[in-house]
Order: C-alpha cells, then structure tokens, then sequence
C-alpha cells in the first residue's frame, strides 16, 4: 500500500479521528477490507488481499473495456494492439495494479467514466438520451468525484466542454440515439393534417410498386388534392347512408385525433441534468453524510495555497539579509497567513509540502489578510521573477522531464518508520493527540502506564508545555507502533525474490525513458492534442472538401452515375444523416432522395454543364452503424471536447504539490482511450465484428 493508505488505516482501527483530508469514500472502502478479513482471518492483511484480487480484476474489466471501444470507434488494428500490450505489460499499469491505494481506487471509476463521456461528446449528448446510460453516467460521475478531491474540478471543467459538444435543441433522435426517420415525415403529416390536406411519406410507399416517387416532399397540386377531397367526400356520404343511425360513424373528439406529443429534453439539458445530479450527490449528500456518520474533522484545502507559499519562501530563502527584498510591511502581511521564516528555512525545492504546512489555522486569516497576502505576492512576482520562474519549476520538473523516472515500491514496510507516523500526525488537533495519548496509556499501550514516572512525567508535562506536547507525539507513537504491528513483515520475503525485484527495480531507475512519468503526462497526451487541434485549421477544411468527388472523377459515360472507387475511399463520411432521409439514398440539402441531385443536377440522371443525362441507378445508401448508430465521423469539436478530461486531468496534476509517481495513475490507464480520438474521423460505418 501506498503511503496515504497508512494515514487512513490509521483512522479506520481508531487510533487517529477520521478528517477529510483523505476523502471517506476510499476510507470506508478500505476499512470495509480491514475490518472483513480481521473477523474471517484474524488479520487486516487478509482483507487487504482480497481488495488487490477485486480490484485487478475491475481494472481489468476496465482495460477491456477501453480496448473494445476503442476498436468500436475504428482504430486500426495495429493501435489496438499496441493498446494491449501497453496496458497488460507496462510498467507503469501493472505496477499500479497491485497497489491499495486511493488513485487505484479512483482509477476503477474514472476509466468506465472517461469512456461514457467520451462517447456522450462524440455522439453530441444524444447517448445520455437512453435511461441506463444516463444512470450509469451519474453514478460513475458521482464515484469519481467522491474518490478523489481534485476530481470535482476536473469533473465540472470537462462537463462545460462536454455541454458546449452537445446539441443545443431536441434533435431528431430517438431514446437509442437513434436517428428518427419519420419525425420529419411525422411534422410534415402534422401540418397537412391540420390543414385538411393528406400526406403520403415516400418512406411509407412501396418500393417495389410502380408508383412514381413523391419529390415534392407529400405537397399535391390543387388539382390532385381537390379530385381526392372530392373523393373522400363522396365515400364519407356514402357511409353514413349505409347502415342505421347507430353504425355511422361519429367524430372523434380532436384530442383523441391529435395526441400531445411528449416532452422532448435536448441532450445539452440532459447532460447538464447528469452533471449536476453527479455533484449534488458527490458534495451535497454524501459528504456531509460521510463527515457526519464519521465525526470526521474538515480539513482546510491547504494544497492551493502552495502556489503561494511556494515563490514567497524561495524569495526569503535566496535573499535572507536583504530588507529590500521583502520589505517589512510585505512581510508583516506574509506572517499574518504563514510562518515566513519558517518556510524560508524549511523549504523542499522539489515539493510545495514543508511550505503550505506553515499557514496558519488557530486562528484562521481573514479575507482581508489573505488578499493582502496574495496582493504582496503579485508584487514580489513582479520585483523577482526569476526565483518565482526557480520556486514553479521545481515541483513540476518531473510532470515533463524525460529524464525523471520513478518505480513502484515492493513492500509496505518503508511507512512504518518514525518519521512517517510523525508526519501523519500533523493532520490531528492538538486535542485529538492529548486523547489518543491518554487512551493509548489506558489500553497499556503506553510503556509509563501503572508506573510512579507516569505521575511524574505528567506533572512535568504540566509545568512545561512543550515537553508535554512532545511526550504526548512520543505516547502516540509508541501506540501506532503497537497497533500497526498485523501490518508489518511485508519485506521479509525469499532470497530469490528479492533478487528478482532488485533487478527489476534496477532496470526501471537506471536510465529507462519507458518509466519517465513526462512520457505518459505530458509528451504523448501533447502530441494527441496537437493533432486534434491540426483538424480544427481551416486549412485542414479545405483539403477535405478538395477531397470530395466531383464531376470529373466519374467514369466513362457507360458508367455515368458510379464514383471512382479510388476517390470514394478517399471522401470522409458525412457527419449527421439528417431527417427525412428515404432508405435508397442520401437526400440531404437539396440532393433528392431518387439519386445524386444537387444545383441543377436533375433527379432522372445528371444534368449539368452541357453533360447529357442518363439512366443512373440508386445511389448506395450510407451504411449505418448498428451497434452505435453512427453513420459517420464525429465532429473534430466533438473530439476535441473529449479530449479536455485529459487536459483538466493533466491540468491538476501540474497544480499538485509534487510530481509523485501515484497521482497520475489514471492518465496510465486512459492513454489508449484518447489516442483513438485521433482515428475516430475513419470510424467503421458497420458493425464491428
């Protein structure tokens, strides 16, 4: 297990309070598995096994998952598998696998997760339209963002560009996202109805008869529609004749004729809808529950403050004789939020940590302290930008160089050291540590326990308030020592396997650029979001429409009305079939359904230019795609837009106190994901077998 589960195991057996630092949805997971495989097997190592088994096997589903789907969009083979081989013997993955840790824990949800959102961006919102999508959708969201703390930013920045993906109106889809046919023919029978006009739909003729086709979209000329109202008259007379008084037949009451169609959400509500669902129950129920059910303490979001902290420090610790550098009335404003010299003194090049630790919280600043804090940081940015441009690329060197790699710890024992468990009780109030200490000495686990020095160590406590504080971390210790004793012995392993994880650990650190945590963070995700943006040029516009067929790709005359197949493979795929679309061909934008017919082309053949027409047979229908009901590519904004979960993802990761090697655990698993973002424009109009 990672370092952080440390803290919340420590909170789970009641040795620390619970807080919120750590978020209660991972906590109580975690203590759910120590607690189980304490009653079945006696030990909390047991439960703990049984969570890696569970969630191997969920990340493996998930990994599947991505494959499946990315397969669906129309990646080609070769990225499919090189998506398996990275994902089954990276690194990077399955070193992450095997961990008990939050970021896994978060990765279970966040890899389902960023595959619904992907394809609700790709389809402009009209997936979430299907009910148990749409659940589905709300309950990863919601575990997303209750697993992890930066995830509710990530969530809600990525949801505005999930919205501005989506249509803005009702559509013509169906629940299924579906491409609704007959709603036009639907709108078009409405209006003729009301005004007692018949319509006949070409998609409800027979296309075997030998009826001509309608391509006046259901109008009739006055005389056709004034002979059949005469018609219909006549039949209508002829009814009520036949038959006594009670058999006619009586009008039906106009509501009954025509039927409130229901109400019709668009998919940028309906996204909205599942968004906001995610975070009220995420924020609005389930932590103030948590912290509830759990006593827990709130702790202060101390991380951002970092971004502060951070620059002011590396000014003080570079200049610590210089008046001039910080002038006393910054510093006065400095020290009424932090420990100035403190920080300066303390400072890790490397980390934000040492420095956001010295903020102050009994009392907390006021608003008018912090903005003064923040107004003096803005002015000393401004007096030295070379030590702010020192203090920011120090914790985020090892988000993008190459030459930082890092590798998985093999054992659990390296936490169970005294600087660690001093350092998670920093997180506790002074009151909570005085408590611990007390019960830790009723429950005999203090060594001064029923001894004389206890009297007399507590009455020299009593008179020194700081060598009661630092007997009362010792008792505390001492306790943790005892209590995290089931846990311990997990690097006592045989020769051989320690030999074979040195020498797998030696080949990971030495040198290798495949465990550079830049490749995966920044380098590959740049590279997809550099090609996306290339497709979103106008240049890029033009030279697909210079793509498209015309006139003099055709064949010879014998073949008038077949397209070359070299420039049919060349054209992309439309990007929406719009309504009304007759089965035996495209008709979109003044093309007639009976074949090709678009500025002056006419609908028998084609006509243009002085080019004589003939007989052309239909032209082939746009294959559908059965399984996603789409008949082409997405939009490139559209892809762009399912690409900014990665970018906010990433985003966070830069804004994070250190570049530590777990946070970016959920970017591992979805890399195979985005990079099919690039091929879904080539997306398979049939079925994937």
């Amino acid at each position: 297990m990672r370092d952080d589960t440390l803290a919340q195991y420590l909170q789970v057996s009641g040795i620390h309070q619970y807080y919120t630092q750590h978020p209660l949805f991972d906590t109580l997971i975690f203590g759910l598995f120590w607690h189980a495989g304490s009653a079945v097997a006696g030990t909390p190592l047991a439960g703990q096994a049984a969570y890696i088994v569970i969630q191997a096997v969920l990340l493996a589903a998930g990994a599947a998952f991505t494959l499946c789907y990315i397969r669906k969009l129309g990646a080609p083979r070769w990225l499919v598998i090189l998506s398996l081989l990275y994902l089954a013997t990276s690194y990077v993955v399955a070193g992450s696998i095997i961990t008990m840790g939050k970021d896994s824990l978060h990765t279970v949800f966040f890899v389902p997760f960023a595959v619904m959102f992907v394809e609700a961006c790709l389809t402009r919102g009209a997936v979430l339209a299907r009910q148990p999508v749409a659940i589905t959708f709300v309950a990863l969201a919601f575990a997303v963002i209750a697993s992890k703390r930066t995830a509710l930013v990530i969530v809600l920045c990525a949801g505005c560009c999930l919205l501005a993906a989506c249509r803005g109106n009702t559509g013509n889809g169906d629940a299924d996202g579906k491409v609704n046919k007959d709603a036009h023919s639907s709108r078009l029978r409405d209006g003729a109805r009301s005004h007692g006009r018949p319509f006949v739909s070409n998609l409800e003729r027979n296309p075997d008869s030998d009826q001509p086709r309608d391509h006046t979209c259901g109008r009739q000329s006055p005389e056709s529609y004034r002979g059949q109202q005469d018609q219909q008259v006549q039949q209508s007379q002829l009814r009520g004749r036949s038959g006594d008084q009670n058999t006619r037949q009586r009008p039906q009451p106009r509501a009954q004729q025509r039927p409130r169609r229901p109400l019709r959400l668009s998919p940028r509500f309906r996204a909205f809808v599942c968004l906001a669902a995610a975070v009220i129950l995420a924020q609005g129920v389930w932590a103030p529950l948590a912290a509830a059910a759990t006593h827990a303490n709130l702790s202060p979001g101390r991380e951002v403050w970092g971004l502060v902290t951070q620059p002011v420090a590396q000014v003080a610790h570079d200049h610590p004789n210089d008046r001039t550098a910080i002038t006393p009335d910054q510093r006065r404003s400095l020290n009424a939020i932090m420990n100035l010299d403190q920080a300066a003194a303390d400072i890790n090049p490397h980390r934000t940590n040492e420095t956001f630790q010295t903020l102050r919280e009994h009392p907390q600043p006021t608003t008018a302290q912090k903005l003064a804090a923040l107004r003096v940081w803005a002015e000393l940015g401004v007096a030295h930008p070379g030590e702010y441009a020192k203090a920011y690329a120090g914790p985020i060197r090892g988000w993008w160089d190459m030459s930082v790699n890092f590798a998985y710890p093999t054992d659990s024992d390296y936490l169970f050291t005294r600087g660690y468990l001093k350092q998670w009780s920093t997180f506790l109030p002074e009151t909570v540590t005085g408590a611990s200490a007390a019960g830790g000495s009723a429950a005999g686990t203090n060594p001064n326990a029923g001894t004389g020095s206890g009297a007399g160590t507590g009455a020299d406590a009593a008179a020194n308030g700081d060598d009661d504080a630092d007997i009362a971390a010792a008792q505390r210790i001492v306790a943790i020592e005892h209590d995290l004793a089931p846990l311990m012995g997990t690097s006592r392993k045989p020769h051989w396997k320690r030999t074979v994880l040195d020498d797998v650990r030696h080949w990971v650190r030495d040198d290798n650029p495949l465990t550079a945590m830049g490749l995966y963070v920044t380098w590959i995700p740049l590279i997809i979001g550099a090609a996306l943006l290339l497709r979103m040029t106008p240049w890029r516009r033009m030279t697909r429409r210079r793509r498209s067929p015309q006139l003099e790709q055709l064949e010879q005359p014998g073949q008038l009305g077949r397209i070359n197949p070299s420039s049919r493979a060349r054209q992309s795929y439309a990007y929406d079939v719009p309504a009304g679309i007759a089965s035996a061909g495209i008709a979109s934008a003044g093309i007639a359904s009976a074949g090709i017919a678009s500025a002056g082309i006419a609908s028998a053949g084609i006509a243009s230019a002085g080019i004589a027409t003939a007989d052309i047979p239909p032209a082939a229908p746009v294959p559908a795609d059965s399984a996603t009901s789409r008949t082409t590519a997405p939009r490139p904004a559209s892809a762009l837009a399912a690409y900014g979960l990665l970018f906010f993802t990433i985003l966070s990761l830069y804004a994070s106190p250190e570049a530590l090697f777990w946070y970016p655990i959920p970017v591992y698993f979805t890399l195979p994901l985005f990079s099919a973002l690039l091929f879904a424009r080539a997306c398979r109009a049939e079925p994937v077998r």
